[in-house]
């Protein structure tokens, strides 16, 4: 028996070596970003003295041909768009044609559909002749804010993934026991089946359900329809459901169709995921579903030995080693593929500090060291034959697994890359106060507008202004002056626009302001740009 064992370890450790050779192999080398808006006209917070013929918002991706929109609002909040908003052939960019418009502050609003399903909204302001707006505005997103129906979508999801990665586990582990099981154990193991098939059901229903109140504006038939046939997202909705309910029928009559069904179920749900939107595309939806599978094997295991551990705890006993070998092998193959697939997805691995993704992304990681930890400590009360010591470290890994598909069902709704947000910077000293705005506040060109005031009306007017970025990430890259031009008909207000933030980093700004008396104050902030993608 222990010379069978050996064997099959070493088989085992076959296995996972080539799967992290093979692994390794397709790791993605290019990325891009999900939808995100890189350029705009007009441009955020900006001041404009004529009005351009059409809003046009340019995004970083193709987005979905359906349930796009584009608005523009009035300072009273009423709609003023006559138009419907166009997309174009390469499907990155929106456009909306403007109407004549009086002086006044205006707000432009879209919503998208990013090609992982995943809803993006956004809304910016621009002025139009002579009129005053705060400072602070600009581009906002609500896709990530943790309200109440954000939280009920992470509810869900979690629901979802925990479902699913039970059923496809469940499924896998039912294929691949070879041993024919009594009567009683047959017949309990079925019914447990089905009833994993209707929670996993009545989870995607759940799911859906919440998700739909994010993707549509209109609850109407011709949306719906449009929605299932002729996005990802609904594609992939429409995969599901079908086999989900060909589960009941099939898959307790043929063995077989288990692991095709279980391979069929975790591919569909690949095609809705930030795999969709990460290059080269087939690669990342490799890894993505490499990674579900591997959860699966895991999961699906757990639950198996939580089911059966009271009322057949002998098929437990004779379970668990055969577990422990297959739940180290996924785990192995779970950390590779999350690790490539992280890298895959971030342009620079240190994005993972900026955003609530990469913290949960963080915490996720550092459960799965405990998982690890936990699992080499079962096989040691294995080995030891101690098999009443497993059942404190089964309910731990349990609990450990609860925690990261929970975290799972929250950042797979969650853009992964940092967001670089138009810059309203405001500071105020003994001898004056300023007001920088940087939009978009991307790496290339940017609009520069700075309001610079003296203490007193006596020496309000600056004598001159001059403004550096200095690289933090490179010192030698010398500091860029912004040649800043004085308006004529404002002269505390200065404007520049150029290529003046090149390259992604932490850029220091420095900003010197002389008064009228000679008096020299200096300001310094220090912002992370992120790579425009």
């Amino acid at each position: 028996m222990g010379v069978r064992t050996m064997q099959y370890s070493n088989k085992l450790w076959r296995v996972i070596i080539n799967m992290a050779i093979f692994l390794c192999l397709i790791v993605p080398n290019k990325t891009f970003a999900h939808s995100t808006l890189v350029d705009a006209i007009p441009a955020p917070n900006s001041s404009l003295s004529e009005l351009p013929s059409n809003i046009t918002l340019t995004f970083n991706e193709s987005l979905e041909r359906e349930l796009f929109q584009l608005k523009l609002f009035d300072k009273t909040g009423k709609s003023i768009s006559k138009d419907a908003p166009q997309i174009s052939e390469d499907q990155r960019q929106l456009t909306l044609h403007l109407p004549t418009l009086n002086d006044g502050v205006y707000t432009v609003s879209y919503k998208i559909l990013s090609a992982d399903g995943h809803p993006v909204s956004g809304s910016y302001i621009f002025v139009l002749g002579q009129a005053d707006v705060a400072a602070d505005k600009g581009p906002t997103s609500s896709s990530q804010n943790f309200s109440t129906k954000q939280i009920l979508i992470y509810l869900a999801r979690f629901l979802f993934y925990l479902s699913l990665l039970t059923l496809a586990g469940w499924m896998f582990w039912k294929f691949i026991q070879r041993e024919e099981p009594s009567m009683s154990l047959s017949t309990y193991d079925q019914r447990w089946g089905i009833r994993l098939q209707l929670i996993f059901f009545i989870s995607f229903l759940l799911m859906v359900a919440t998700e739909l109140q994010e993707l549509l504006s209109s609850w109407d038939m011709q949306s719906f329809a449009s929605l299932l046939l002729h996005t990802r997202i609904g594609n992939s909705w429409l995969g599901t459901l079908i086999l989900s309910v060909s589960g009941f029928i099939f898959l307790h009559r043929n063995k077989t169709f288990l692991i095709f069904w279980t391979i069929l179920i975790l591919g569909v749900k690949v095609f809705n995921g930030h795999a969709m939107t990460f290059e080269p595309r087939n690669q990342m939806m490799m890894l993505d579903f490499i990674h579900l599978f591997a959860a699966s094997i895991w999961v699906g295991g757990l639950v198996y030995i939580v089911l059966h551990l009271r009322s057949y705890r002998e098929t437990v006993n004779r379970f668990l080693p055969k577990f422990s070998q297959l739940a180290l092998f996924s785990m192995i193959i779970l950390t590779l593929s999350g690790i490539f697939y992280t890298v895959g997805i971030l342009p620079k691995f240190t994005y993972i500090f900026y955003t609530t993704w990469g913290i949960l992304l963080l915490i996720k990681a550092t459960l799965i060291l405990l998982v690890l930890i936990t699992g080499a400590l079962l096989r040691y009360v294995l080995k030891r034959n101690a098999l009443t010591k497993s059942d404190t470290l089964i309910r731990i890994d349990v609990t450990l697994m609860a925690l990261i598909v929970l975290i799972v069902g929250v950042f797979t709704y969650m853009n992964p890359i940092p967001l670089n947000k138009p810059l309203s910077w405001h500071e105020s000293s003994s001898k004056g106060d300023i007001l920088l705005n940087i939009s978009p506040n991307t790496p290339g060109k940017n609009v520069f507008s700075l309001t610079a005031h003296g203490p007193s009306s006596s020496n309000a007017v600056p004598k001159y202004v001059h403004v550096y970025m200095k690289y933090l990430d490179d010192d030698s890259v010398a500091p860029i002056e912004v040649p800043f031009q004085q308006s004529s008909d404002k002269p505390a207000s200065f404007s520049a626009e150029g290529h003046y933030l090149p390259f992604p980093g932490k850029w220091h700004i420095e900003v010197r302001v002389m008064d009228t008396n000679d008096d020299e104050s200096v300001y310094n902030h220090t912002v992370m740009i992120f790579r425009s993608l």
